[in-house]
């Protein structure tokens, strides 16, 4: 644990002493990042918020919607129409790049 904090301290040192050295505003130094961040807290804090909460209701649909369709699968398993279902099951497998 104590490489781990050694190395970000480390990195936030280079990144300090490159800001320095380029001096240039697409590259602010960590210090005045930090100093925005905490002036602009409450707008990170709000955009935080509404994030989570779409990516919450995001899971929650993909949830309900893999559960329906893994549902109807079996329950269609001996129907007619489960060919088509499962032919859309197999469309949305991830396939090996080759």
């Amino acid at each position: 644990m104590k490489y781990y904090l050694a190395a970000l301290a480390l990195i936030l040192a280079l990144w300090q002493i490159a800001a320095l050295i380029v001096n240039k505003p697409y590259l602010p130094a960590f210090t005045d990042v930090i100093i925005r961040a905490s002036q602009d807290a409450p707008i990170l804090v709000n955009n935080l918020v509404a994030t989570l909460t779409r990516v919450a209701i995001s899971v929650a649909v993909a949830l309900v919607a893999g559960l329906a369709a893994g549902l109807a699968a079996v329950w269609l398993s001996e129907r007619v129409s489960a060919n088509l279902l499962k032919a859309l099951i197999l469309l949305t497998y991830p396939r090996e790049l080759k």
